[in-house]
Parts: structure tokens; sequence; C-alpha cells
């Protein structure tokens, strides 16, 4: 059923019968190049983030923030850029189906917490008052709110994408076992890439969490939450370009054949 897109068995999210992004080689590669192209996005997200708030705070136009969720409000473009990429990521899960419609169910479910990230800023909204001598003075409103859905929503957003690390990307076709029974070295790679990836996550939240139970000073003054989110984004976009195939090596023959059409 749609409604229950979490399995865990070894038989978990077979190549789904009638589904044409299963069985077409060349719907199967659409999927992989989608998957490469979420992958390039939200690695280079927090690069391009990063280095914006250096030439901000560099030129001394702004300080760097403390978080990737602080760059919703920063000026020249930086939250244009991270609202921006939050909201593409947000469609391309979305347009995600995978080879099973539970893996699509979990990929939808995913960007629509992508979307309420994007658009339920971490300190609220800022609504414009009044303008005094070239300067926008605005006020707070809804920050309670915004503040737990943003938080919840990109919990869920990370929980999801460790899932599909140690649950979606590693399960097995018969096409990726050897003669011998064993999986191809292709595969036991990727498999074995995809679980550090998924631990790597987790652990990143967790300490994440655990930063908000720490004195708000050294939060601050060592950007805990910022290194958190960073590290969980960077391996969102690492583990999702392995999917893609970014790199050949990791490819199997069928990816291959299928890349040819």
């Amino acid at each position: 059923m749609r409604l229950q897109p979490f399995e865990v068995g070894q038989e978990r999210y077979p190549l789904e019968q009638g589904n044409v992004h299963a069985q077409n080689p060349v719907k199967r590669n659409t999927q992989k190049r989608l998957a490469a192209i979420i992958g390039y996005v939200a690695l280079g997200m927090p690069v391009v983030l990063a280095l914006g708030g250096l030439i901000l705070s560099v030129f001394e136009l702004g300080d760097f923030t403390e978080s990737l969720s602080a760059f919703y409000y920063q000026e020249f473009l930086l939250g244009d850029i991270f609202v921006g990429c939050l909201i593409f990521l947000g469609i391309a899960m979305f347009a995600y189906q995978g080879w099973h419609s539970k893996i699509a169910t979990l990929a939808s479910f995913c960007g629509v917490c992508m979307f309420l990230v994007a658009l339920f800023p971490a300190d609220g909204w800022i609504m414009l008052t009044e303008v005094e001598q070239d300067e926008f003075n605005g006020r707070v409103i809804f920050e309670l709110v915004s503040d737990q859905v943003h938080l919840w929503a990109s919990v869920i957003v990370f929980l999801i994408l460790a899932w599909f690390c140690f649950f979606v990307f590693t399960r097995v076709t018969p096409d990726q076992v050897g003669p011998d029974g064993e999986l191809i070295p292709t595969k036991k790679s990727r498999n074995r890439f995809y679980r550090i990836s998924g631990t790597i996550i987790l652990l990143s939240l967790g300490a994440t969490g655990l930063a908000f139970l720490l004195d708000e000073q050294v939060v601050r003054q060592y950007r805990l939450i910022y290194v958190g989110e960073t590290i969980c984004l960077l391996t969102y976009g690492v583990s999702w370009m392995v999917q893609g195939r970014v790199f050949s090596t990791l490819a199997d023959p069928k990816d291959v054949q299928d890349a040819k059409g």
C-alpha cells in the first residue's frame, strides 16, 4: 500500500510490476539522472551559502550565520538561494519515483517537509512596518509556530534521507548478485557507502539536537548547529550522487546499458 512506505526485509522495495520507472531502461536512467541532480544541488547549497557568508563577513557586510537556517534572513541573495534550493529540492523529490510506488511516497513526503522548512523560517516571518532613513524596520510574527514547524520538518527530512540510505538504496536485485551468490563489487561498495552515509546523517542529527542542550554561547561560538546541518546536507548530496551513478566506478553493468538507451 502507498500509505505504508516503510519496508525493511530482504525483499523490500522490489522492482514493481507495471511501474514504467522500474521496467523501462530509459525511465530508469532518467531517475538516476534526477537523483544526480538532487545530489549536486544538495551538495552545492551549503558550499555556496558558506562562500557567500564568508564574503559578507570579510567585507563587513554582515555576520556569518550561526546555522544554515539563519541564511533565510541574509541579504545579497543568500536568503533567496537558501529558499530557492529547498524549493527546488522539494520539487525534485516529488518528481523522483524510484522503482516502486512506496519509494515515490517517501520521496514526496520528504519534498513536502522541504517546502515547510523553506516557507517556515526558524525565527518567524519579518513583516515590514516602516522605512526610516533607508533602513527597513519590521516585526517578527508567528515566531514560535514557525520555529516548531521548521525544526520538526527538518528532523523528518533528515530521518527520511537516512532511511533512503539504509533501506531504499541498499535493496538488491538479481542482476546485482554474482554467480558465487555474492554482491557484485560495485553494488557492495555502494551499499557500504550508503550505510556510512546514513550513519553520518543520524549522528550529525543527534549531535545537532544535543547542541540545543549546551550553553547558548558555546553553540554560537563554535557554530555547532551550522556544522551539524552542513554535514547532513553534504552527506545527502553525495549519497544521491552515488545513487545517480555520477561516479562511473560505482556503476553496475546494467547501469551502463541503461545509460546507452
